[in-house]
């Protein structure tokens, strides 16, 4: 993310915020960036377990930050996490398949970006799916709904008709169609060119 922030927008200052990683990491960062007089007023995050991997209470306790921080102007924008609805551990293990969503890709108050892929090969264009034969892709984009956030009203209407429209979508009953769906938006994230070194 920041190579790519830092190639796109060179111009522009960058603070890093770096914490040792576990579960409480975003709760640190999510904290001094409350206690910020001035803070940064766009943060992009790569950070992302699956809801199940935090307690409703570590979660929500996070959540009451990014509130908080939102309510004073500043934006989060988050990665929807990879593998489709699943999990990394479904790569090499059919069994670990299913609707494992991501956080804070749910959260209502994060923008969370997913990555497209498909017209560069003539074909449909696609987001949040497993991987596609013959599509070059080792690693897709996440998304799906969470299992704590109800749905926000901004996305009534688009939700309503994806669920009415979109074809091969899993069981309704196998996810709360009324929570938070993400990624609010996506990207193209295969082919892109880049200059190493």
């Amino acid at each position: 993310d920041v190579q790519l922030l830092m190639g796109i927008a060179s111009g522009v200052d960058l603070t890093y915020y770096n914490f040792d990683f576990s579960a409480n990491s975003i709760l640190l960062y999510l904290s001094a960036v409350s206690s910020d007089p001035s803070p940064p007023w766009v943060h992009s995050i790569s950070w992302g377990p699956p809801e199940r991997h935090l307690s409703p209470d570590e979660a929500n306790r996070m959540n009451e930050e990014f509130a908080k921080n939102s309510a004073r102007g500043v934006t989060f924008v988050t990665s929807s996490g990879d593998d489709g609805v699943n999990n990394r551990a479904a790569r090499t293990n059919p069994n670990a398949c299913g609707l494992d969503p991501q956080y804070p890709a749910g959260s209502p108050f994060v923008l969370t970006v997913g990555g497209s892929f498909g017209p560069e090969y003539g074909q449909q264009q696609r987001t949040a799916q497993v991987n596609v034969a013959g599509m070059y892709c080792s690693i897709t984009s996440g998304g799906g709904f969470s299992k704590w956030y109800a749905r926000p009203s901004y996305q009534d209407a688009v939700v309503t008709s994806y669920l009415k429209n979109a074809p091969g979508l899993p069981p309704l009953s196998s996810f709360n169609a009324s929570n938070r769906a993400y990624p609010d938006i996506s990207l193209q994230a295969n082919f892109i060119a880049f200059v190493a070194n």
